[in-house]
């Protein structure tokens, strides 16, 4: 991002809120407030996280009003040249490795996941090993070729249904893996909808490596300040999340 778009004007003092360390304080006032423009809030997740979740869902958005400490942003991302945007960052990669969230929709995950593998497994296992006493039986010659020609048919179509079972239960992962990631979705744009009410960015981009943005200031990150509160937010709906978390 470029320097211009920072631009100090003296005289007036802005006000101070608490900015990290690595961030250098700005002496100078905000820009007479132009007309509000459209505030655009660009996806950046890709995630992979979970269902099952619906009570979730509803319990997170219907109480995402509730009265919750509004963390603080580098003071530097509010400043902008006459005429210009306020831009600010959030780095997707550290929001979905400790948004807990995140980490509360990909246990659950594992979980289900765990259950059908588990599942298919018992199957496949309970099955190979009637092949292996069919062989056996008609190695000893305990049944005739055309029994053994029986049995093995009907081994074959149970095996084609364990496979088709695989196949639907990897179907079912993958519409559950979409519905989660647009749970996670849905959860950071409704915090950035509200949280944007009082900061008023212009845009709020994603950075992720490897990503379309080459290159960010740190001034300019908010990623620190905007996963304080969808955690604080998550855990006053969620509190045993917050045990777990330590």
């Amino acid at each position: 991002m470029e320097e211009d778009l920072i631009t100090p004007v003296p005289d007036q003092e802005p006000e101070q809120p608490f900015i990290p360390e690595t961030v250098q304080t700005v002496d100078a006032p905000v820009a007479e407030t132009p007309e509000p423009k459209k505030k655009t809030y660009l996806p950046w997740l890709n995630l992979a996280v979970l269902a099952g979740l619906v009570v979730l869902y509803v319990l997170f958005f219907v109480h995402a009003t509730h009265p919750h400490k509004e963390p603080k942003i580098p003071e530097a991302a509010l400043f902008k040249k006459e005429g210009g945007l306020t831009i600010a960052f959030i780095n997707s990669d550290s929001l979905k490795a400790h948004y807990q969230l995140v980490k509360d929709l990909q246990q659950k995950l594992e979980g289900k996941f765990s259950k059908l593998n588990a599942d298919i497994s018992g199957k496949q296992t309970a099955l190979e090993s009637r092949a292996g006493e069919l062989q056996r039986k008609y190695e000893n010659k305990q049944i005739s070729m055309d029994e053994a020609q029986r049995m093995d048919e009907q081994l074959k179509a149970e095996g084609k249904k364990i496979y088709d079972l695989n196949q639907q239960y990897s179907d079912q992962m993958a519409t559950e893996e979409g519905r989660l990631n647009q749970i996670y979705i849905d959860s950071i744009n409704n915090f950035l909808a509200r949280y944007n009410k009082k900061y008023s960015f212009d845009y709020i981009l994603g950075y992720s490596k490897g990503g379309g943005i080459l290159y960010a200031r740190d001034t300019l990150d908010i990623t620190k300040y905007v996963l304080e509160g969808l955690n604080d937010e998550y855990y006053q709906k969620f509190p045993e999340s917050k045990k777990k978390s330590k």
